[in-house]
């Protein structure tokens, strides 16, 4: 035997392939016709020996087949790419807890990143493995159907399935402005901002989200106006010159002239349209005292309707329930007064706590 003859040798038969290729395509179509996918990944060991794996479950046993492509692979290579049944009564799986990692922080937006689904597999005769999947919506909902506990996208934040959005304007330090705007939402006390970002629960691996304390509002209220115009248009007059038709000629009794056929004028006028067009050049301006500071954020017009919604008892009043020093007619207020009158300018947003306790020692000194 030549050495020609010991490479020709160690190339598989023909046959051989043919048949190991056949029976990986029949598996791998009974497999695919079991149900929706799930794309798994894990650490190679002696019962899973490849990286990457479809995985499927009813409600007797999980399948699962690796994931390869059967035109790049070898013949030893789809010979243990067949498919494995799990009894459920034989192997304990469970969805781990989802956990957020935080990544920055700016204002009261903090970016975290989304974390992989984790399922554990472990049995008697199976190598306790964890495999891992995309961490979307669609996984979580096949994970249920499949008998799995319900999780939230995120871990411990979620958003609605259609929260409102608002285009803002100017966040000041507390929402970053560079960004298309925020989804936002009520949580009891609290406002949840999520930043907008494209692919949300397919591609990214990072969402950004942050919480405003309903008590550090102070107010809210709407800005500008809708400015109505008038606009006239139509009117215009204009001629059309026809030539008049053979038929028209023979039905009125006029003189048949091939060579000179008579001309029709006709004069048309538009009509007149008066329409009301409408400018919308509101905003939304939200008061915020944060960390002893007043932040003023300015939100577009779409954004009025969502907060008067959502935080009805913040929009702002230009009644108050706290007399003005120019309300106090004919003499000073007294101190108790003054000690109102500010308390109320707290509340509406025009002094800060801090600045409030500052000079209630100065006027409770007086009573």
């Amino acid at each position: 035997m030549g050495i020609f003859d010991i490479f020709q040798s160690a190339a598989p038969e023909p046959e051989q392939r043919s048949r190991t290729r056949c029976e990986f395509d029949q598996a791998a179509g009974e497999f695919n016709r079991r149900g929706t996918t799930l794309w798994v990944s894990c650490e190679p060991n002696r019962t899973f020996g490849f990286a990457k794996w479809k995985l499927k479950a009813d409600t007797d046993s999980f399948y699962l087949m690796p994931d390869l492509n059967p035109d790049q692979a070898d013949d030893d290579t789809l010979s243990r790419a067949l498919p494995l049944t799990l009894r459920r009564s034989q192997v304990e799986a469970v969805l781990e807890p989802i956990t957020c990692t935080t990544c920055s922080q700016e204002g009261l937006i903090t970016e975290y990143e989304i974390p992989d689904l984790r399922l554990r597999l472990s049995g008697d005769r199976v190598t306790e493995t964890v495999f891992t999947a995309a961490n979307t919506k669609a996984n979580l909902e096949l994970l249920r159907t499949w008998g799995f506990p319900s999780k939230t996208l995120f871990g411990l934040f979620d958003c609605p399935e259609n929260p409102d959005f608002v285009p803002l304007d100017d966040g000041g330090e507390l929402l970053p402005t560079a960004t298309m705007g925020y989804s936002v939402w009520r949580e009891d006390d609290r406002l949840a901002f999520q930043q907008r970002i494209n692919n949300l629960y397919s591609h990214a691996r990072t969402f950004k989200l942050g919480f405003l304390p309903l008590h550090e509002i102070k107010w809210f209220k709407v800005c500008g106006e809708v400015r109505t115009e008038m606009r006239v248009s139509g009117g215009e007059t204009h001629m059309e010159v026809r030539d008049q038709s053979l038929g028209d000629m023979l039905l009125r009794g006029s003189q048949l002239n091939m060579w000179n056929l008579d001309e029709r004028v006709e004069v048309k006028q538009q009509p007149i349209r008066l329409e009301e067009l409408k400018h919308d050049e509101r905003w939304l301006e939200l008061q915020v005292s944060h960390g002893g500071t007043l932040h003023t954020l300015r939100f577009r017009a779409k954004a009025i309707k969502v907060f008067e919604r959502l935080i009805p008892e913040k929009q702002y009043r230009e009644t108050s329930a706290w007399p003005l020093p120019e309300q106090v007619e004919g003499r000073e207020p007294t101190p108790a007064e003054q000690l109102e009158i500010l308390a109320g300018l707290v509340d509406r947003g025009y002094l800060t706590r801090a600045e409030f306790e500052e000079a209630k020692p100065r006027l409770l000194a007086k009573l």
